[in-house]
């Protein structure tokens, strides 16, 4: 039972680890996108 709870554990972590990795990608994609959203506001205006 112990080994059991163990790899759970190690398989929980690995998802943790590719979720936190998805949502730095996620933030960074939005980042990119609001800063072409100004960019463009910008100099649509002009």
């Amino acid at each position: 039972m112990g080994e059991v709870s163990l790899m759970h554990h190690r398989q929980v972590q690995i998802l943790l680890n590719s979720l936190r990795r998805e949502k730095e990608l996620v933030s960074v994609q939005l980042i990119e996108l609001l800063m072409a959203d100004l960019y463009d506001k910008e100099f649509r205006s002009e």
